[in-house]
């Protein structure tokens, strides 16, 4: 029997291949064996339960996948058990349309601590929609996935998950990443109750750190009505940070909050509103598909010039992560963009990066380089190599940079020259003397720059 691509080796050649004691190429063999539809499966079947390498039980799941055949379902059900199969097993499960291998997945979501795979089967189950609410709310009555059951739920944005999750979340027998989950969940229903129940978490000075964090940032789902109390929670030292994140979520679609706590005399409002201008302005932050704003720079680069460290410390990051957003998004677009594969034009319009001025970031960013504060001067290398702009002014500030009394600052710093490709003969000296900085990576780019001086 010949394999229908050409080249490849027969099913029988494959099959022989299953005991080869090299195991990377016994997982290739394994893979290839999902061409061959229903004759492989129960020879993949029996690599998935009995062979000890995890590649080729990994290439067996994938095979079947491939292959496609009802028949498998148990097996796959099987290898939801495994934590490195479970996402790949869950993914093959859910293309048969079978309501009836939910309660399984939702079984195999038994470590409320987190895990890649754990959040991949979430992220199946919750393509179920509402057919999976039943089995969930099941499960949310046990233990073990309880955190992620109501994770999932949130998710999906079903009201007949509200009363069990409130209940959860005010529950203090339950633990804290149980009641994070549901007060997350919580967060996605636009129910006064649950408004008033976050407050009340957000404030209870004897509830647990995480609870009233997470407390805190489920209040910004619900918009202006929160703002009061995120701007008051914003003084709070243990959730002040989560109360930032919170103001971006309540102001995602403009910054006139946000602007207007910036301004603030309370130094804790306006370091709290500077970390939410740099949140705001990068999209990926709230996992949003949408492009990078540049609203948020302004008020960020005169923040800059805040008589407080930390303030500026915020504002440098904040203009690092738009200047990061819109360089990545930019790249992204350009490449779809050359290979003819830009969405419709709505989404074109929603996703395009913008157009700005990086002059105007430049001279503050220079400015800050210089910053008493090394925490600030560190953020500004890592800006400037972001900026892209390789010009006199840029090159000799960074040079003289490599001088900097911290090692980190060192670091970033020569880590921009490599971004930006600088090849200054000026700088030869520097780049000499730092191979033998302590820090390893300096060494290691000063090299990399001195090779290319050649």
């Amino acid at each position: 029997m010949e394999n229908p691509v050409g080249e490849n080796k027969t099913l029988e050649q494959l099959l022989l291949e299953l005991n080869n004691p090299d195991e990377k190429q016994r997982a290739i063999s394994v893979l290839e064996l999902g061409k061959y539809g229903a004759p492989a499966i129960e020879p993949l079947i029996n690599i998935l339960r009995t062979d000890s390498y995890y590649f080729a039980r990994r290439s067996a799941v994938k095979a079947l996948d491939q292959i496609g055949d009802r028949r498998t379902i148990p097996a796959l059900i099987e290898a939801l058990k495994e934590y490195g199969l479970m996402s790949f097993a869950g993914e093959a499960l859910f293309k048969f349309g079978d309501t009836s291998v939910i309660p399984a997945m939702i079984a195999s979501l038994q470590d409320s601590t987190g895990g890649h795979h754990f959040g991949l089967v979430a992220d199946v189950i919750v393509q179920y929609g509402e057919t999976a609410v039943i089995p969930l709310l099941e499960a949310l009555k046990q233990p073990k996935p309880r955190r992620w059951t109501a994770y999932i739920l949130g998710r999906i944005e079903d009201n007949r998950a509200v009363a069990p999750l409130f209940e959860i979340a005010r529950d203090k027998q339950m633990t804290d990443n149980e009641r994070e989950a549901a007060i997350t969940a919580l967060g996605n229903f636009p129910d006064p109750q649950i408004f008033e129940l976050l407050q009340q978490l957000m404030r209870d000075t004897s509830e647990t750190d995480m609870v009233r964090r997470f407390a805190t940032e489920a209040l910004g789902n619900f918009g202006q009505a929160s703002l009061p109390y995120i701007i008051e929670a914003l003084k709070d030292d243990i959730i002040g940070y989560n109360a930032a994140v919170a103001l971006a979520k309540a102001d995602i679609d403009g910054i006139p909050a946000i602007l207007e706590a910036s301004r603030e005399k309370d130094k804790k409002i306006r370091a709290g509103a500077v970390t939410a201008l740099g949140m705001v302005g990068n999209p990926t932050f709230f996992n949003l598909s949408t492009a990078p704003t540049i609203e948020g720079l302004p008020p960020l680069i005169q923040a800059l010039k805040d008589p407080i460290a930390d303030i500026r410390k915020r504002a440098i990051n904040g203009i690092w992560n738009i200047i990061s957003s819109i360089t990545i998004t930019s790249m992204l677009f350009t490449e779809h963009s050359n290979q003819g594969q830009l969405p419709s034009p709505e989404i074109e319009k929603k996703l395009k990066p913008p157009n700005f001025d990086r002059e105007t970031v430049l001279e503050p960013v220079l400015t800050a380089l210089k910053d008493e504060s090394y925490e600030v001067r560190y953020s500004a290398a890592m800006v400037l190599g972001q900026l892209g702009i390789k010009d006199g002014r840029v090159v000799k500030a960074l040079l003289a940079a490599l001088s900097d009394r911290d090692s980190d600052v060192r670091f970033r710093t020569i880590e921009a020259l490599v971004q930006l490709d600088v090849t200054a003969p000026e700088g030869e000296k520097i780049f000499k003397k730092l191979l033998k900085d302590k820090n390893h990576a300096t060494s290691g780019s000063a090299a990399l720059l001195l090779e290319k001086l050649k």
